[in-house]
Protein backbone atom coordinates (compact mmCIF):
# COMPACT_ATOMS: atom_id res chain seq x y z
CA UNK A 1 0.00 0.00 0.00
CA UNK A 2 1.07 3.61 -0.85
CA UNK A 3 1.77 6.60 1.47
CA UNK A 4 -0.84 7.97 -0.77
CA UNK A 5 -3.31 5.28 0.31
CA UNK A 6 -3.36 6.09 4.27
CA UNK A 7 -6.56 7.79 4.80
CA UNK A 8 -6.18 11.16 7.28
CA UNK A 9 -8.38 10.11 10.30
CA UNK A 10 -5.86 6.71 9.89
CA UNK A 11 -3.20 8.94 10.03
CA UNK A 12 -4.50 11.35 12.98
CA UNK A 13 -5.07 7.83 14.61
CA UNK A 14 -1.83 6.62 14.46
CA UNK A 15 -0.42 10.01 15.62
CA UNK A 16 -2.35 9.62 18.95
CA UNK A 17 -1.46 6.38 19.82
CA UNK A 18 1.97 7.58 19.13
CA UNK A 19 1.85 10.54 21.71
CA UNK A 20 -0.38 8.45 24.18
CA UNK A 21 2.38 6.22 24.22
CA UNK A 22 5.04 8.39 24.35
CA UNK A 23 3.37 10.36 27.28
CA UNK A 24 3.15 6.72 29.05
CA UNK A 25 6.59 6.52 28.64
CA UNK A 26 7.41 10.33 30.13
CA UNK A 27 4.39 9.33 32.98
CA UNK A 28 6.36 6.24 33.80
CA UNK A 29 9.97 7.65 33.70
CA UNK A 30 8.87 10.57 36.11
CA UNK A 31 7.19 8.41 38.83
CA UNK A 32 10.11 5.82 38.52
CA UNK A 33 12.65 8.76 39.20
CA UNK A 34 10.94 11.40 41.39
CA UNK A 35 12.51 12.28 44.74
CA UNK A 36 8.71 11.77 46.22
CA UNK A 37 6.46 8.92 46.93
CA UNK A 38 3.82 9.39 44.43
CA UNK A 39 0.41 7.69 45.89
CA UNK A 40 -2.87 7.17 45.53
CA UNK A 41 -5.45 6.16 48.53
CA UNK A 42 -9.33 5.98 48.36
CA UNK A 43 -11.39 7.54 51.16
CA UNK A 44 -10.44 5.37 54.03
CA UNK A 45 -6.65 5.72 53.38
CA UNK A 46 -6.22 2.58 51.77
CA UNK A 47 -2.92 2.50 49.06
CA UNK A 48 -4.36 1.88 45.79
CA UNK A 49 -0.86 2.93 43.98
CA UNK A 50 2.53 3.77 44.82
CA UNK A 51 5.25 4.80 42.79
CA UNK A 52 8.44 2.84 42.61
CA UNK A 53 10.56 5.37 45.23
CA UNK A 54 8.95 3.78 47.68
CA UNK A 55 11.94 1.34 47.39
CA UNK A 56 14.54 3.87 47.66
CA UNK A 57 12.71 5.87 51.13
CA UNK A 58 11.42 3.32 52.74
CA UNK A 59 12.35 -0.16 51.46
CA UNK A 60 8.70 -1.28 50.21
CA UNK A 61 8.26 -2.40 47.05
CA UNK A 62 4.87 -0.75 45.36
CA UNK A 63 3.19 -4.38 45.38
CA UNK A 64 4.11 -4.59 49.47
CA UNK A 65 2.01 -1.59 49.91
CA UNK A 66 -0.70 -2.12 47.63
CA UNK A 67 -4.09 -2.69 49.31
CA UNK A 68 -2.68 -2.14 52.90
CA UNK A 69 -4.23 0.87 55.30
CA UNK A 70 -1.47 3.77 55.23
CA UNK A 71 -2.43 4.66 58.69
CA UNK A 72 -1.28 1.35 60.26
CA UNK A 73 2.54 2.53 58.85
CA UNK A 74 2.42 5.77 60.97
CA UNK A 75 3.90 6.72 64.23
CA UNK A 76 0.83 5.75 67.26
CA UNK A 77 2.01 9.19 68.06
CA UNK A 78 1.32 11.07 64.57
CA UNK A 79 -1.75 9.08 63.43
CA UNK A 80 -4.04 11.70 64.93
CA UNK A 81 -2.75 14.74 63.75
CA UNK A 82 -2.65 13.08 60.15
CA UNK A 83 -6.55 11.78 60.29
CA UNK A 84 -7.45 15.30 61.17
CA UNK A 85 -5.61 16.64 58.06
CA UNK A 86 -7.18 13.49 56.13
CA UNK A 87 -10.42 14.60 57.10
CA UNK A 88 -9.46 18.24 55.86
CA UNK A 89 -8.56 16.39 52.22
CA UNK A 90 -11.51 14.90 52.21
CA UNK A 91 -13.93 17.85 52.68
CA UNK A 92 -12.45 20.21 50.59
CA UNK A 93 -12.06 18.13 46.95
CA UNK A 94 -8.90 19.64 44.81
CA UNK A 95 -7.53 21.99 48.10
CA UNK A 96 -3.70 21.29 48.65
CA UNK A 97 -3.25 20.30 52.73
CA UNK A 98 0.25 19.66 54.01
CA UNK A 99 0.92 17.58 57.12
CA UNK A 100 4.09 15.88 58.82
CA UNK A 101 4.41 12.80 60.46
CA UNK A 102 6.75 9.30 60.81
CA UNK A 103 6.47 6.60 58.67
CA UNK A 104 7.58 2.83 59.47
CA UNK A 105 9.91 1.70 56.86
CA UNK A 106 10.97 -2.18 56.55
CA UNK A 107 13.76 -2.72 58.56
CA UNK A 108 11.42 -0.76 61.61
CA UNK A 109 13.13 2.93 61.56
CA UNK A 110 10.90 5.38 61.85
CA UNK A 111 10.94 8.37 58.73
CA UNK A 112 10.43 11.76 59.22
CA UNK A 113 7.82 12.10 56.14
CA UNK A 114 6.15 15.23 54.51
CA UNK A 115 2.75 14.39 52.74
CA UNK A 116 0.98 17.07 50.04
CA UNK A 117 -2.63 15.95 49.52
CA UNK A 118 -5.39 16.87 47.00
CA UNK A 119 -8.47 15.09 46.98
CA UNK A 120 -9.32 13.77 43.56
CA UNK A 121 -11.91 11.15 44.30
CA UNK A 122 -14.62 13.47 41.81
CA UNK A 123 -11.69 13.37 38.69
CA UNK A 124 -13.10 10.49 36.77
CA UNK A 125 -9.17 10.13 35.31
CA UNK A 126 -7.72 9.92 39.02
CA UNK A 127 -10.55 8.68 41.29
CA UNK A 128 -8.67 8.74 44.47
CA UNK A 129 -6.49 11.21 46.90
CA UNK A 130 -3.27 11.96 45.40
CA UNK A 131 -0.01 12.54 47.66
CA UNK A 132 3.33 13.85 47.53
CA UNK A 133 5.08 12.19 50.41
CA UNK A 134 8.90 13.69 50.88
CA UNK A 135 11.09 12.27 53.43
CA UNK A 136 12.23 15.29 55.63
CA UNK A 137 14.31 13.29 57.94
CA UNK A 138 17.50 15.55 57.58
CA UNK A 139 15.36 18.19 57.88
CA UNK A 140 13.91 17.67 60.88
CA UNK A 141 16.96 16.39 62.77
CA UNK A 142 18.63 19.84 61.53
CA UNK A 143 15.56 21.84 62.92
CA UNK A 144 15.91 19.84 66.24
CA UNK A 145 19.70 20.45 66.26
CA UNK A 146 19.12 24.19 65.57
CA UNK A 147 16.40 24.07 68.26
CA UNK A 148 18.43 22.46 70.25
CA UNK A 149 21.62 25.33 70.39
CA UNK A 150 19.35 27.86 70.78
CA UNK A 151 17.69 26.49 73.57
CA UNK A 152 21.21 25.88 75.37
CA UNK A 153 22.25 29.50 74.02
CA UNK A 154 19.06 30.86 75.84
CA UNK A 155 19.61 28.74 78.83
CA UNK A 156 23.58 29.89 79.36
CA UNK A 157 22.64 33.64 78.44
CA UNK A 158 19.53 33.09 81.23
CA UNK A 159 22.43 31.94 83.58
CA UNK A 160 25.08 34.33 82.63
CA UNK A 161 22.49 37.38 83.36
CA UNK A 162 21.54 35.65 86.53
CA UNK A 163 24.82 35.59 87.33
CA UNK A 164 25.72 38.89 86.78
CA UNK A 165 23.09 39.96 89.24
CA UNK A 166 23.85 37.46 92.00
CA UNK A 167 27.17 38.59 92.13
CA UNK A 168 26.29 42.03 92.09
CA UNK A 169 24.09 41.69 95.00
CA UNK A 170 26.87 39.13 97.06
CA UNK A 171 29.63 41.58 96.38
CA UNK A 172 27.58 44.61 98.18
CA UNK A 173 26.39 42.44 100.91
CA UNK A 174 29.74 41.18 102.02
CA UNK A 175 30.63 44.48 102.35
CA UNK A 176 27.83 44.93 104.93
CA UNK A 177 28.38 41.52 106.32
CA UNK A 178 32.24 42.16 107.32
CA UNK A 179 31.06 45.52 109.12
CA UNK A 180 28.64 43.41 111.09
CA UNK A 181 31.44 40.86 111.55
CA UNK A 182 34.23 43.06 112.50
CA UNK A 183 32.27 44.95 114.78
CA UNK A 184 30.63 42.33 116.74
CA UNK A 185 34.33 40.70 117.03
CA UNK A 186 35.08 43.91 118.33
CA UNK A 187 32.51 44.40 121.06
CA UNK A 188 33.22 40.77 122.23
CA UNK A 189 36.86 41.83 122.88
CA UNK A 190 36.66 44.72 123.86
CA UNK A 191 32.97 44.99 125.95
CA UNK A 192 33.18 43.96 129.77
CA UNK A 193 29.46 43.63 129.80
CA UNK A 194 28.48 39.67 129.38
CA UNK A 195 24.81 40.90 128.34
CA UNK A 196 26.52 43.05 125.37
CA UNK A 197 29.31 40.19 124.74
CA UNK A 198 26.32 37.68 124.22
CA UNK A 199 24.70 39.87 121.75
CA UNK A 200 27.38 40.50 119.96
CA UNK A 201 28.13 37.11 119.38
CA UNK A 202 24.25 36.71 118.40
CA UNK A 203 24.84 38.76 116.18
CA UNK A 204 28.28 37.60 114.53
CA UNK A 205 26.37 34.23 114.17
CA UNK A 206 23.81 36.05 112.03
CA UNK A 207 26.25 37.72 110.10
CA UNK A 208 27.89 34.54 109.33
CA UNK A 209 25.12 32.57 108.44
CA UNK A 210 24.23 35.31 105.90
CA UNK A 211 27.70 34.89 104.59
CA UNK A 212 27.09 31.67 103.94
CA UNK A 213 23.83 32.77 101.63
CA UNK A 214 26.45 35.08 99.92
CA UNK A 215 29.25 32.56 99.30
CA UNK A 216 26.12 30.35 97.85
CA UNK A 217 24.83 33.27 95.42
CA UNK A 218 28.87 33.79 94.28
CA UNK A 219 29.04 30.26 93.52
CA UNK A 220 25.86 30.14 91.21
CA UNK A 221 27.57 33.53 89.88
CA UNK A 222 30.54 31.56 88.89
CA UNK A 223 32.48 34.22 91.11
CA UNK A 224 32.52 32.19 94.58
CA UNK A 225 36.20 31.86 95.73
CA UNK A 226 38.23 28.91 94.77
CA UNK A 227 41.54 27.47 96.19
CA UNK A 228 42.15 24.56 93.27
CA UNK A 229 44.22 21.80 94.51
CA UNK A 230 44.69 17.87 92.99
CA UNK A 231 41.61 16.27 94.90
CA UNK A 232 41.11 12.93 95.23
CA UNK A 233 37.30 12.12 94.62
CA UNK A 234 36.53 8.94 96.61
CA UNK A 235 38.84 9.89 99.53
CA UNK A 236 36.86 12.93 99.81
CA UNK A 237 33.45 11.55 99.41
CA UNK A 238 34.63 8.46 102.37
CA UNK A 239 35.55 11.67 104.57
CA UNK A 240 31.90 13.00 104.27
CA UNK A 241 29.93 9.34 104.69
CA UNK A 242 28.34 10.24 108.04
CA UNK A 243 27.43 13.83 107.23
CA UNK A 244 26.25 12.61 103.51
CA UNK A 245 23.84 9.57 105.69
CA UNK A 246 22.69 12.65 107.52
CA UNK A 247 21.18 14.55 104.57
CA UNK A 248 20.08 11.73 102.93
CA UNK A 249 17.64 11.26 105.89
CA UNK A 250 16.55 8.17 107.75
CA UNK A 251 13.58 7.59 105.46
CA UNK A 252 15.65 7.24 102.47
CA UNK A 253 18.75 4.74 101.47
CA UNK A 254 21.58 6.17 100.20
CA UNK A 255 24.44 3.59 98.24
CA UNK A 256 28.25 4.27 97.15
CA UNK A 257 29.76 2.87 94.33
CA UNK A 258 33.34 3.82 94.79
CA UNK A 259 35.71 1.00 93.62
CA UNK A 260 38.05 3.20 91.55
CA UNK A 261 41.40 4.46 92.36
CA UNK A 262 43.36 7.42 92.27
CA UNK A 263 40.36 9.82 91.20
CA UNK A 264 42.64 12.96 90.86
CA UNK A 265 41.12 16.03 90.11
CA UNK A 266 41.39 19.82 90.11
CA UNK A 267 39.58 21.27 92.64
CA UNK A 268 38.36 23.38 95.54
CA UNK A 269 37.32 20.74 98.11
CA UNK A 270 35.37 23.02 100.00
CA UNK A 271 33.44 23.60 96.84
CA UNK A 272 33.46 19.90 95.88
CA UNK A 273 31.80 18.96 99.50
CA UNK A 274 29.07 21.61 98.82
CA UNK A 275 28.35 20.42 95.42
CA UNK A 276 27.69 16.59 96.93
CA UNK A 277 25.65 18.07 99.99
CA UNK A 278 23.91 19.96 97.73
CA UNK A 279 23.04 17.37 94.96
CA UNK A 280 22.03 14.92 97.90
CA UNK A 281 20.22 16.97 99.78
CA UNK A 282 18.10 17.62 96.26
CA UNK A 283 17.20 14.51 96.03
CA UNK A 284 16.20 13.42 99.50
CA UNK A 285 13.95 16.32 99.27
CA UNK A 286 12.33 15.48 95.74
CA UNK A 287 9.40 13.29 96.63
CA UNK A 288 7.49 12.22 100.03
CA UNK A 289 8.07 8.52 99.61
CA UNK A 290 11.28 6.70 100.57
CA UNK A 291 13.83 6.76 98.16
CA UNK A 292 16.70 5.05 96.87
CA UNK A 293 19.77 7.80 96.13
CA UNK A 294 23.01 6.49 94.58
CA UNK A 295 26.63 8.18 94.51
CA UNK A 296 28.61 7.14 91.90
CA UNK A 297 32.40 7.57 90.61
CA UNK A 298 33.46 6.32 87.60
CA UNK A 299 35.98 6.84 84.52
CA UNK A 300 34.16 8.65 81.56
CA UNK A 301 35.26 9.50 77.90
CA UNK A 302 33.52 12.31 76.43
CA UNK A 303 33.75 13.37 73.08
CA UNK A 304 32.43 16.62 70.91
CA UNK A 305 28.76 15.80 71.29
CA UNK A 306 28.58 14.20 74.49
CA UNK A 307 30.02 17.50 75.88
CA UNK A 308 27.23 19.58 73.34
CA UNK A 309 24.78 17.69 75.34
CA UNK A 310 25.68 19.00 78.51
CA UNK A 311 24.44 21.85 80.21
CA UNK A 312 27.54 23.64 81.68
CA UNK A 313 30.33 22.31 79.45
CA UNK A 314 32.54 25.72 79.48
CA UNK A 315 35.73 25.59 77.64
CA UNK A 316 35.79 21.80 78.06
CA UNK A 317 37.44 19.66 75.50
CA UNK A 318 37.09 15.73 74.53
CA UNK A 319 39.25 13.90 76.28
CA UNK A 320 39.18 11.27 79.81
CA UNK A 321 37.24 12.53 82.52
CA UNK A 322 36.06 11.44 86.11
CA UNK A 323 31.98 11.63 86.78
CA UNK A 324 30.31 12.17 89.72
CA UNK A 325 26.67 11.15 89.91
CA UNK A 326 23.78 11.39 92.30
CA UNK A 327 21.07 9.32 91.18
CA UNK A 328 17.32 8.45 92.86
CA UNK A 329 14.54 6.77 92.52
CA UNK A 330 11.79 9.19 92.46
CA UNK A 331 9.10 10.51 90.87
CA UNK A 332 11.52 12.61 88.38
CA UNK A 333 10.49 16.12 87.31
CA UNK A 334 7.18 17.62 86.46
CA UNK A 335 6.74 18.66 83.11
CA UNK A 336 8.17 22.68 82.07
CA UNK A 337 10.67 22.16 85.39
CA UNK A 338 13.85 20.90 83.75
CA UNK A 339 14.60 24.62 82.30
CA UNK A 340 14.45 25.85 85.50
CA UNK A 341 15.45 23.81 88.08
CA UNK A 342 18.87 25.38 87.86
CA UNK A 343 17.67 28.88 88.97
CA UNK A 344 18.35 30.73 91.76
CA UNK A 345 15.56 30.58 94.46
CA UNK A 346 13.41 28.14 92.17
CA UNK A 347 11.58 24.93 93.91
CA UNK A 348 9.31 22.53 93.75
CA UNK A 349 8.82 22.27 97.26
CA UNK A 350 9.30 25.62 99.36
CA UNK A 351 8.83 28.44 98.25
CA UNK A 352 12.17 30.59 98.44
CA UNK A 353 13.98 27.91 98.74
CA UNK A 354 16.31 25.71 96.30
CA UNK A 355 18.90 27.96 96.09
CA UNK A 356 21.19 24.46 96.27
CA UNK A 357 21.34 23.14 92.36
CA UNK A 358 21.71 26.91 91.13
CA UNK A 359 25.01 27.11 93.38
CA UNK A 360 26.05 23.42 91.89
CA UNK A 361 25.49 25.01 88.34
CA UNK A 362 27.86 27.87 88.96
CA UNK A 363 30.54 25.67 91.27
CA UNK A 364 30.77 23.34 87.73
CA UNK A 365 31.21 26.52 85.72
CA UNK A 366 33.60 28.18 88.13
CA UNK A 367 36.02 24.94 87.69
CA UNK A 368 35.59 24.72 83.97
CA UNK A 369 34.08 21.44 84.49
CA UNK A 370 30.86 19.32 83.06
CA UNK A 371 27.11 19.26 84.18
CA UNK A 372 24.65 16.44 82.98
CA UNK A 373 21.00 16.54 84.03
CA UNK A 374 19.25 12.97 82.94
CA UNK A 375 14.96 13.15 83.68
CA UNK A 376 14.25 9.03 83.26
CA UNK A 377 10.91 8.20 82.24
CA UNK A 378 10.66 5.51 84.23
CA UNK A 379 11.22 8.16 87.28
CA UNK A 380 14.35 9.57 89.25
CA UNK A 381 16.63 11.81 88.31
CA UNK A 382 20.31 12.12 87.91
CA UNK A 383 22.68 14.57 88.08
CA UNK A 384 26.53 13.86 86.60
CA UNK A 385 29.54 15.98 87.14
CA UNK A 386 32.55 15.60 84.94
CA UNK A 387 35.82 16.84 86.07
CA UNK A 388 38.96 16.39 83.77
CA UNK A 389 41.11 13.80 84.51
CA UNK A 390 44.93 14.69 86.47
CA UNK A 391 48.18 13.63 88.15
CA UNK A 392 48.24 12.64 91.82
CA UNK A 393 50.30 15.81 93.48
CA UNK A 394 53.79 15.08 94.62
CA UNK A 395 54.59 15.68 98.57
CA UNK A 396 55.74 18.64 99.42
CA UNK A 397 56.67 20.01 103.11
CA UNK A 398 54.44 22.34 104.44
CA UNK A 399 55.64 26.17 105.17
CA UNK A 400 55.65 26.94 108.80
CA UNK A 401 53.35 29.66 109.82
CA UNK A 402 53.52 32.25 112.87
CA UNK A 403 49.82 32.80 113.68
CA UNK A 404 50.27 33.86 117.39
CA UNK A 405 53.55 36.14 117.20
CA UNK A 406 53.90 39.87 116.58
CA UNK A 407 51.49 41.55 113.78
CA UNK A 408 55.15 42.23 112.32
CA UNK A 409 53.87 45.37 110.74
CA UNK A 410 53.34 49.17 112.35
CA UNK A 411 52.29 51.61 109.71
CA UNK A 412 48.70 49.97 107.24
CA UNK A 413 46.98 51.26 104.78
CA UNK A 414 43.59 49.79 103.75
CA UNK A 415 42.31 50.94 100.72
CA UNK A 416 38.75 50.66 99.99
CA UNK A 417 36.00 52.47 98.33
CA UNK A 418 33.56 51.01 100.87
CA UNK A 419 34.17 53.47 103.88
CA UNK A 420 32.35 51.86 106.41
CA UNK A 421 34.59 48.05 105.74
CA UNK A 422 37.67 50.56 105.91
CA UNK A 423 36.93 51.69 108.74
CA UNK A 424 36.24 48.61 110.23
CA UNK A 425 39.18 46.99 108.96
CA UNK A 426 41.05 49.87 110.68
CA UNK A 427 39.56 49.25 113.98
CA UNK A 428 40.60 45.75 113.98
CA UNK A 429 44.24 46.74 113.51
CA UNK A 430 44.45 49.48 115.50
CA UNK A 431 42.78 47.08 118.52
CA UNK A 432 46.69 45.33 118.37
CA UNK A 433 48.60 48.50 118.08
CA UNK A 434 48.63 49.24 114.45
CA UNK A 435 48.70 52.49 112.90
CA UNK A 436 45.82 52.21 110.29
CA UNK A 437 45.20 54.57 107.74
CA UNK A 438 42.22 54.22 104.92
CA UNK A 439 41.87 55.43 101.56
CA UNK A 440 38.62 55.55 99.74
CA UNK A 441 40.07 54.99 95.98
CA UNK A 442 43.55 53.49 94.86
CA UNK A 443 44.16 57.16 93.20
CA UNK A 444 44.34 58.44 96.87
CA UNK A 445 46.37 55.75 97.71
CA UNK A 446 48.71 56.43 95.27
CA UNK A 447 48.87 60.64 96.23
CA UNK A 448 49.63 59.43 99.92
CA UNK A 449 52.86 57.76 98.75
CA UNK A 450 53.87 60.03 95.59
CA UNK A 451 52.63 63.48 96.80
CA UNK A 452 52.87 63.17 100.59
CA UNK A 453 55.97 60.56 100.60
CA UNK A 454 54.41 58.34 103.16
CA UNK A 455 55.32 55.18 103.96
CA UNK A 456 53.66 51.88 104.98
CA UNK A 457 54.89 48.46 106.16
CA UNK A 458 51.69 46.79 104.24
CA UNK A 459 48.93 47.67 101.78
CA UNK A 460 45.39 46.02 102.52
CA UNK A 461 44.14 46.35 99.03
CA UNK A 462 40.18 46.20 97.48
CA UNK A 463 40.42 44.58 94.32
CA UNK A 464 36.84 45.79 92.81
CA UNK A 465 36.56 49.62 92.81
CA UNK A 466 35.39 52.55 90.41
CA UNK A 467 37.97 53.96 88.55
CA UNK A 468 41.44 52.38 89.01
CA UNK A 469 40.82 49.15 90.53
CA UNK A 470 42.89 46.86 92.90
CA UNK A 471 45.24 45.10 90.15
CA UNK A 472 46.34 48.76 88.47
CA UNK A 473 46.74 50.42 92.08
CA UNK A 474 48.76 47.13 92.62
CA UNK A 475 51.40 47.84 90.21
CA UNK A 476 51.58 51.64 90.56
CA UNK A 477 52.25 50.69 94.21
CA UNK A 478 54.68 48.52 93.53
CA UNK A 479 56.29 50.68 91.38
CA UNK A 480 56.50 53.24 94.10
CA UNK A 481 57.81 50.85 96.46
CA UNK A 482 59.10 46.96 95.23
CA UNK A 483 58.76 45.49 98.31
CA UNK A 484 55.71 46.66 99.86
CA UNK A 485 53.57 43.62 101.28
CA UNK A 486 49.61 43.55 99.63
CA UNK A 487 47.08 42.17 100.97
CA UNK A 488 44.48 41.51 98.69
CA UNK A 489 40.30 41.88 99.80
CA UNK A 490 37.28 40.87 98.07
CA UNK A 491 34.12 38.78 97.87
CA UNK A 492 34.47 37.71 94.29
CA UNK A 493 37.11 35.06 92.86
CA UNK A 494 38.08 37.64 90.20
CA UNK A 495 40.57 37.15 88.03
CA UNK A 496 42.29 40.36 89.00
CA UNK A 497 43.04 38.78 92.03
CA UNK A 498 44.43 35.87 90.26
CA UNK A 499 46.99 38.14 88.17
CA UNK A 500 48.56 39.82 90.86
CA UNK A 501 48.94 36.70 93.35
CA UNK A 502 51.79 35.35 91.98
CA UNK A 503 54.14 38.40 93.00
CA UNK A 504 56.13 37.77 95.91
CA UNK A 505 54.57 39.40 99.29
CA UNK A 506 50.93 39.20 98.00
CA UNK A 507 48.03 37.27 99.46
CA UNK A 508 44.04 37.35 99.47
CA UNK A 509 41.78 37.29 102.25
CA UNK A 510 38.23 36.63 101.14
CA UNK A 511 35.22 39.29 102.46
CA UNK A 512 33.99 39.07 105.14
CA UNK A 513 35.99 37.63 107.55
CA UNK A 514 36.66 37.66 111.04
CA UNK A 515 39.70 39.66 113.19
CA UNK A 516 41.45 36.23 113.74
CA UNK A 517 41.42 35.81 110.16
CA UNK A 518 42.43 39.68 108.61
CA UNK A 519 45.51 39.43 112.23
CA UNK A 520 47.00 36.11 110.66
CA UNK A 521 46.95 36.89 107.30
CA UNK A 522 48.65 40.26 108.16
CA UNK A 523 51.58 37.91 110.11
CA UNK A 524 52.06 35.70 107.50
CA UNK A 525 52.78 38.32 104.69
CA UNK A 526 54.94 40.05 106.64
CA UNK A 527 56.81 36.95 107.57
CA UNK A 528 59.69 36.83 104.98
CA UNK A 529 60.27 33.34 105.81
CA UNK A 530 56.43 32.17 104.67
CA UNK A 531 55.09 32.18 101.08
CA UNK A 532 51.26 32.62 102.11
CA UNK A 533 48.79 30.37 100.68
CA UNK A 534 45.32 32.09 99.05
Amino acid sequence: MSDASVKPEQATLSTSAHEIEANAQLLEALTLHSGDIISLLDEQGKLLYNSPATIRINGFTPGELANIDTFAMIHPDDRATVGEVFQKVLREPGAVHTVQYRYKTKDGRWLWMEAIASNQLDNPSVRGVVANCRDISERVAADQERARMQAQLLHMQKLESLGVLAGGIAHDFNNLLMVMLGEADLLVQGESDQTVQDAAVRIRNAAERASELTQLLLAYAGKGRIDIAPTELVDLIEGMRPLLGATAGKKNSLSFELDVKNAWVKADARQLRQVILNMIQNASESATRPLRIGLRVFQASLDADAIADLIVADKLTPGRYWGLEVRDDGDGLPDGIADRVFDPFFSTKQTGRGLGLAAVCGIVKAHRAGLRMTDCAAGGTTFTVYFPETEAPRPQRPAKVNRTGPVGASRVLVVDDDSAAAETTARILARVGLSAHTAPSGEEALRRLQELGEQYDLVILDMIMPGMDGSLTFRRLRELQPELPILFCSGFDDDIAQQCLGERKTAFLHKPFHSGRLLARVRELCDDSVSPSL
